[in-house]
């Protein structure tokens, strides 16, 4: 069964209890919660509760969306709790705090190094690191990206995936050939090549095409992220949409 979910950080004006009561009406199966704004890792009992309620909706909590960057001189122990009390089995982090092309070989290094140490951490806990795909870091190309893995050499290592619509989508299928193994979870959204957004529906067969070349994807989390204009109102068209790709007959039933 697809896991469908939604990244909280997609309504950052809405709260958690909000965010919930809407994933839940829209039929989804769990929230990627980020650290920005609804669950910071400076408040772990708040953590906990948004965990609890969460699971006490009938959601799971699939990740946590944080903002712990490779090179940053930040402290990953507060994240790594804050996903444990969350209940997060996967941590989101960023590789870094500049793209691929400006990052020298000595850094890349240093980089990996801290990554690796952040995996063992996660692993003690039984935890997941996944990086964002993301410009401006060391996952802004498939080679930079699978570079990177494979020189932190963790098991608990893995990568999201999200399209750069400005590609072309040959140029996107060979880029996600190239990291499928990796991938965990996607986030799902529907541009335009200039980046400005349109319905997910839009999308209905560029995403199955994407989906079919990651392995074991009906049972990784599929995660819906910029919603046009941020409207709360489309979450449930949307939550539709995930649905029809992924296959998934709820979508046949007006959930």
């Amino acid at each position: 069964m697809p896991i469908l979910g939604l990244v909280s950080v997609t309504y950052r004006k809405l709260s958690p209890s909000d965010i919930i009561a809407r994933a839940a009406r829209a039929g989804l199966d769990c929230i990627e919660w980020g650290s920005d704004i609804h669950v910071p890792p400076t408040d772990l009992d708040h953590a906990r509760r948004v965990g609890d309620m969460t699971r006490e909706a009938g959601l799971t909590v699939s990740s946590y969306g944080s903002y712990y960057r490779l090179g940053a001189g930040q402290d990953f122990a507060p994240y790594l709790e804050a996903a444990r009390v969350l209940g997060a089995p996967v941590i989101r982090i960023w590789a870094g705090t500049r793209g691929s092309d400006m990052t020298d070989d000595t850094t890349r290094a240093a980089w990996a190094a801290e990554a690796k140490a952040a995996c063992r951490m996660a692993a003690g806990q039984g935890l997941t690191i996944a990086f964002e795909y993301h410009h401006g870091t060391l996952t802004d190309t498939a080679d930079s990206a699978s570079s990177l893995i494979k020189a932190i050499d963790e098991p608990n290592c893995r990568l999201y995936w999200q399209p750069e619509f400005a590609k072309s989508r040959e140029l996107l299928l060979s880029d996600l050939d190239k990291v499928a193994p990796w991938v965990d979870l996607c986030h799902v959204f529907q541009w335009n090549p200039d980046h400005s957004r349109r319905p997910l529906a839009d999308g209905l067969d560029v995403w199955r095409e994407f989906l079919s070349r990651v392995p074991g994807w009906e049972e990784k989390p599929l995660l819906l992220e910029f919603v046009p204009g941020d409207d709360p109102h489309l979450l449930e068209g949307e939550a539709r949409s995930l649905r029809e790709i992924a296959g998934d007959d709820r979508a046949l039933k007006g959930v």
